[in-house]
C-alpha cells in the first residue's frame, strides 16, 4: 500500500499525540537463544532499508524496558496490523525526520509484535529521560491501539514480548513505570534525535500496565546460554628480555547474538585458562584486575559478527627459560565464551644485568634497607622467591632494584647469586 507523508501525517498521527510508555528495570544482560515469543522481523517486512540511517547507533545493557501507547486520529483505523506498521516505518522517518523507528518493537491492536529499531540486540532506541523522571537507558516496545481501548489481543501480545525481555533480562515484574511523552510532526528539513520520556500521569494507562504486569511471567536465563567467539589473532613479541614488560593484542570475533561490552558487572574479559581462573605468573600489579582477571577490549562494545582488540600487559619472568600461559573470554561473572582460548608462549633471555634469588627467611620476608648494615632505615620488604636485579654487593650486603623501580639493600645471608 502507497501511502505520501501527506497522508501518513493525517493518519498515523497528530501533532502533539501523546505517546504512554511502561518502563521496566533489570539488573544482567545475558541474551537468550530461544525466542519465548514469535514476532515479524525487520527483514520480514521488506523495508526501504535506504531510508534509515544506523550509523550512529549506539549499544549498552538496558536499564528497562518502555512500552509506548500511540494512538490514531479520532474516526481513523486501519484494517491490518502489516499496513499500519509499513507506515508508521516511512513516516517516522520521512515526515518526524528520525533517523529510524525510534522504538525497539512495536505491539498492535491484533495482538502483532514487530521487531522495528534497526542494529540489532541492545541497540538504543531514540529516546531521552526528561531530568526529573531519570530511570535509564530503555528498550521501547511501542502498543499501537488503532483508536480504541487496548485489546485483549493487544494485551497479550505485550504481555507475550514483555515476558520475554524480563526473562531475558532477569528482571522483575514489580520493577514496572508507567511514562508518558508528546510528540508533535517535525518541521520541514529539521531531524528529531530522540523522544523524550517522563512519569506518566494517565491513569488508564497506568491500569493497562498493572494488567500486563499481572499476565507477565519471568524465567530467568542467566548462565544457560552458550556465547561464542572465535580466535582471528593474536600477536606479541615472542623472545623478550628478562624483567622488560610487552603487550598481548588478541583479536577476537563475536560469533553469538549479543554485544559484548567493556564496562558493567557483566562486561567480557579476558580470564586466565587451563585450568579456568589460576593465578598467572604473568600478572602485572596496578594493570590486571586479579591475578585471574586481566582485561576487556578497547571498544565500547563489540557487535555480533565484529572482531574486538583485547591488549593487556605481560609481567617478564626474571630468570631465563620457557614460559606460555592460557587465556579466554568470559561473560563476567562466570560465562566463559567458547571458542576463545588462545596461549601466550615466549623465551625469556637474560638481560645486561645480574640477578639475585631471595631465599627462605625465619620470618616469610627480608627487610631492604636503605644502606648495607642492620641499623639502617627499612625501604622495603622482599619474600623468598624474589628474583631481583643486582646493583653491588658490598661488605655482606646486596644493593638490589626492587619492582618499583627502588633501590635497597638485602643482607647477603639470605640471597644468592643466579
Amino acid at each position: 500500500m502507497h501511502m505520501n507523508n501527506d497522508t501518513m501525517s493525517k493518519n498515523i498521527l497528530t501533532a502533539g499525540a501523546i505517546f504512554v510508555i511502561a518502563v521496566f528495570v533489570y539488573v544482567c544482560a545475558v541474551p537468550s537463544s530461544a525466542r519465548a515469543v514469535v514476532y515479524t522481523s525487520r527483514e520480514g517486512l521488506s523495508l526501504d532499508e535506504n531510508l534509515s540511517d544506523q550509523g550512529q547507533n549506539t549499544y549498552a545493557p538496558f536499564s528497562g524496558v518502555a512500552v509506548v501507547r500511540i494512538s490514531a486520529d479520532p474516526g481513523m483505523q486501519f484494517g491490518d496490523s502489516d499496513t499500519w506498521v509499513k507506515g508508521f516505518y516511512y513516516y517516522a522517518i520521512t515526515k518526524l525526520g528520525f533517523a529510524d523507528v525510534p522504538f525497539n518493537y512495536i505491539v498492535t491492536w491484533q495482538g502483532e509484535v514487530y521487531e522495528m529499531k534497526g542494529g540489532g540486540q541492545d541497540v538504543a532506541p531514540l529516546v531521552d529521560w526528561a531530568a526529573s523522571s531519570e530511570i535509564g537507558k530503555v528498550a521501547v516496545v511501542a502498543y499501537f491501539d488503532n483508536n480504541q481501548e487496548a485489546t485483549n489481543a493487544g494485551k497479550a501480545g505485550l504481555r507475550d514480548i514483555v515476558s520475554e525481555l524480563l526473562s531475558r533480562y532477569d528482571l522483575k515484574k514489580e520493577d514496572i513505570t508507567a511514562v508518558d511523552v508528546h510528540l508533535a510532526p517535525n518541521a520541514e528539513g529539521v531531524t528529531l534525535e530522540s523522544l523524550v520520556l517522563t512519569k506518566t500521569v494517565d491513569p488508564v494507562w497506568a491500569d493497562v500496565v498493572g494488567q500486563v504486569r499481572e499476565m507477565s511471567t519471568v524465567t530467568p536465563q542467566s548462565g544457560t546460554v552458550a556465547l561464542e567467539g572465535s580466535v582471528d589473532d593474536v600477536s606479541y613479541t615472542e623472545t623478550v628480555t628478562a624483567g622488560q614488560n610487552f603487550v598481548v593484542t588478541a583479536k577476537i570475533k563475536n560469533e553469538g547474538d549479543a554485544p559484548w561490552y567493556n564496562t558493567g558487572d557483566h562486561k567480557v574479559m579476558v580470564g586466565t585458562s587451563d585450568p579456568r581462573n589460576h593465578e598467572s605468573d604473568f600478572f602485572v600489579t596496578d594493570e590486571w584486575a586479579s591475578f585471574t582477571r586481566v582485561g576487556t577490549s578497547t571498544e565500547e562494545w563489540v557487535l555480533p559478527g565484529e572482531i574486538g582488540s583485547f591488549l593487556f600487559e605481560i609481567q617478564t619472568p626474571m630468570i631465563p627459560g620457557e614460559y606460555s600461559d592460557s587465556f579466554e573470554l568470559l561473560f563476567l561473572p562466570g560465562n566463559w565464551i567458547s571458542g576463545t582460548a588462545f596461549d601466550v608462549d615466549i623465551t625469556v633471555e637474560k638481560g645486561d644485568f645480574d640477578l639475585i634469588e631471595i631465599l627462605d627467611t625465619e620470618t616469610g620476608y627480608l627487610n631492604v634497607r636503605e644502606c648495607p648494615s642492620s641499623g639502617c632505615a627499612e625501604v622495603g620488604k622482599v619474600v623468598p622467591g624474589d628474583v631481583l636485579i643486582k646493583k653491588a654487593y658490598q661488605d655482606g650486603w646486596y644493593k638490589i632494584e626492587m619492582d618499583s623501580g627502588d633501590l635497597g639493600w638485602v643482607y647477603g645471608r639470605y640471597a644468592k647469586e643466579l
